[in-house]
């Protein structure tokens, strides 16, 4: 029993270990390829980089890191700047409100996606409209479009061409393409921005926007600003031509709108990048959950089972009587008792008739032994001497 269950654990030992070093030849146990954005992630996608150059670009200022709903940090006498680098905001009718009315007031925000709102080109290249009017509005409102390349060049439209940035897009070690997102529709009815970059095929990536008083620039290229491209050393002018464009001042950098909130995007929601989603971003924490999950199953296989105590084979029954008769026969022998030996054997012959023929001897009837002799296929004469030997027997001392 107990070699049992050992070598079951063994077997469960081996099996874990052989995941787990399967999941770490198969997978990138250093680094997370998975374009999070998130400002404080120090991986590849992550922009923890790029907010640390912003925050030493502008010492003094603060830089405010929001994972809530931005209309609760835009008050009404703040002055912040506004950053957004993400595949897309998330944002709701009330947020895009907000922001726009803190623009307007002096302020400047930056938004790096690679995709936009409706609500926000509504706002954007038509703001007269008003909301219930924009169910009808068919303008293209600037769509995007993406070019497949493994690399791409920007050139800010106040530098030469020849001034352009070069960028590759690498996963591992390998450089692969990606899809670079492109401004192909800039003109609006009410408001045409004004291009401050385009790519080395002369499509906008970077619109800037006046609303009232402040700037709005709209980047769709949000993946050169990702630690992998900022730390590159020839990117870091990039950077800094990026960082020009937010006036000195303190700085809200929005993390809450990269995830996408349930709801839809007509309402303020609370945060829905869970953490088994942050699990298996995760590379260690990916092979550890993995790991667990098959341990589990492994758990389960072996001891689904109805466990109960193993039941002991019990050896057959064994007739011993033949040997009980023999041993108690020998010790009368021994003990020169053959008058009770004698004794024994007729009663135990009385016992066998009677259980086998139904007669009895108990006294002395002439008609049981021709009855017997007939049953039994005997001489009546055996059966009248085994009674006389009998009766001799009992008047013996």
């Amino acid at each position: 029993m107990k070699n049992y269950y050992t070598r079951i654990g063994i077997v469960i030992v081996i099996v874990v270990a052989a995941a787990v070093l399967l999941l770490n030849w198969f997978s990138d146990t250093s680094y997370s390829w998975y374009e999070s954005y998130d400002s404080k992630s120090t991986q590849p996608f992550g922009t923890a980089v790029t907010r640390e150059l912003l925050e030493a670009y502008n010492d003094e200022a603060e830089c405010r890191q929001v994972r809530k709903p931005i209309t609760t940090a835009l008050t009404s006498d703040s002055n912040y700047n506004y950053i957004f680098i993400g595949s897309y905001p998330y944002y709701a009718p009330a947020t895009i409100d907000s922001l726009l009315l803190h623009i307007s007031k002096g302020n400047t925000g930056f938004i790096a996606a690679a995709a936009f709102p409706d609500f926000l080109q509504q706002h954007l290249y038509q703001p007269s409209l008003e909301s219930d009017d924009y169910r009808d509005y068919n303008d293209e409102r600037y769509p995007l479009t993406s070019i497949a390349s493994p690399t791409v060049k920007v050139v800010f439209e106040d530098l030469p061409q020849n001034a352009a940035f070069a960028f590759h897009h690498r996963i591992q070690d390998t450089i692969i393409d990606y899809p670079w997102m492109h401004f192909s529709q800039i003109f609006g009815k009410e408001r045409t921005p004004a291009i401050r970059a385009v790519d080395e095929n002369g499509n906008a990536v970077m619109l800037e926007f006046t609303i009232g008083a402040g700037k709005l620039y709209l980047f769709s290229m949000p993946m050169l600003l990702t630690n992998i491209q900022v730390c590159q050393e020839d990117n870091r002018l990039f950077v800094n031509r990026i960082l020009e464009l937010l006036p000195p001042g303190d700085i809200i950098w929005d993390d809450y709108s990269r995830s996408y909130k349930k709801g839809g995007p007509a309402a303020e929601y609370t945060e829905t990048e869970g953490p088994l989603r942050y699990i298996l971003s995760m590379p260690a924490l990916r092979n550890a959950w993995y790991t667990l999950l098959v341990g589990l199953g492994l758990f389960l296989l072996f001891r689904s089972k109805r466990q109960q105590r193993i039941i002991p084979l019990s050896e057959p029954h064994v007739n011993r009587s033949l040997e009980f008769i023999t041993t108690v026969g020998r010790m009368h022998y021994m003990h020169k008792e053959y008058l009770y030996v004698a004794k024994e054997q007729f009663r135990y012959w009385q016992l066998f008739v009677q259980k086998k023929y139904g007669i009895s001897f108990a006294a002395p009837n002439p008609q049981h032994i021709d009855k017997l002799a007939t049953k039994a296929g005997v001489a009546p004469d055996i059966i009248r001497t085994i009674l006389e030997a009998s009766e001799q027997q009992r008047h013996r001392q």
